[in-house]
């Protein structure tokens, strides 16, 4: 399911099917009150204008409402990409072909891994001041980064010590976990496929931290320009490379680190697509060791065209 697919769903047909009947009706029908889904209340306080598939909360202190997509990550306390992973699972993909656009696990308990030596304890949306000063510290703003990040409460399986950190989630079913002094991965273990607007072209990213750091580069908080695929390690290389593949991209824009492996799977990537279909892009990030290193260094605000591209 694409963003537009999303915000053109009803807003009455999702209400309805989460359970909340519309309490008054004015203007010919098209302007509808209902009981508030977010309290308990007995006069009607949350409208929605059924002709522009809008929504606000009069009830609210701070005054909310927006589009379809606005209304599921407040009422499922849930970030931009699990809200689209919401509505495709309620409402299918759209139509679109291959992989799901929206691959992530549902929030909750996570099956472990043989080897696992932590259990997850639960996943919710970036909040924690400590998280966010980490990602400030590495050029990441948390506002951009929120919409794609959660964060995660663990504790090891024998000394029950308490850890908390980033969650990146995965296609199968696990995350990816980082904070200032550990980095490990919880539960099944894979790439990380979004949708974005342009179905031609994909960016390809070995790591999450570079994925974020692209995102800010590019100030983009909402919707992709264009797919995404984030190996999460070079381990899923064929993995990844064969879902390029598949979806014949005219275009793919490779951000894989420079170093001897991450060379190696570039030249990998361009033998199997085809050299005229492969954008390499590790020459914008030369002298680091891959795109979140030189974000974090030197590249913070500095626009693209700045960067150097020989």
């Amino acid at each position: 399911m694409t963003v537009p697919e999303a915000k053109n769903i009803p807003l009455a047909d999702l209400l309805a099917r989460l359970g909340h009947q519309p309490a008054e009706a004015r203007q010919g029908g098209n302007d509808v009150w209902y009981l508030s889904p977010f309290r308990a209340e007995k006069t009607p306080s949350f409208h929605i204008h059924q002709e522009r598939n809008v929504w606000y909360d009069f009830g609210d202190g701070d005054s909310t409402g927006g589009n379809l997509i606005d209304f599921v990550m407040r009422h499922q306390n849930c970030s931009f990409a699990r809200a689209m992973a919401f509505l495709e699972k309620l409402y299918g993909r759209g139509g679109a072909a291959g992989p799901s656009l929206w691959n992530l696990p549902d929030s909750g308990i996570v099956a472990a891994s043989p080897g696992d030596k932590f259990q997850l304890d639960k996943v919710q949306p970036l909040q924690n001041q400590a998280l966010k000063q980490y990602l400030q510290s590495r050029g990441i703003e948390p506002g951009i980064a929120g919409h794609w990040i959660q964060e995660a409460y663990y504790h090891h399986w024998d000394t029950k010590k308490q850890y908390f950190g980033l969650a990146f989630a995965n296609g199968c079913g696990g995350y990816e976990l980082r904070n200032p002094y550990f980095k490990t991965s919880l539960g099944a273990k894979g790439i990380s496929f979004l949708g974005g607007k342009d179905k031609s072209q994909c960016c390809i990213f070995e790591g999450f931290f570079d994925f974020l750091a692209w995102l800010c580069l590019e100030q983009i908080s909402g919707e992709l320009p264009q797919d995404v695929l984030v190996l999460n390690s070079l381990s899923f290389q064929e993995q990844g490379f064969s879902l390029l593949e598949s979806r014949n991209y005219g275009r793919v824009h490779s951000y894989l680190d420079n170093d001897e492996a991450g060379g190696v799977a570039t030249l990998e990537l361009i033998y199997r697509l085809g050299e005229e279909r492969v954008a390499p892009q590790h020459r914008r990030y030369r002298g680091y060791k891959d795109l979140s290193a030189w974000w974090e260094k030197e590249g913070t605000g500095v626009e693209l065209a700045g960067m150097n591209t020989h």
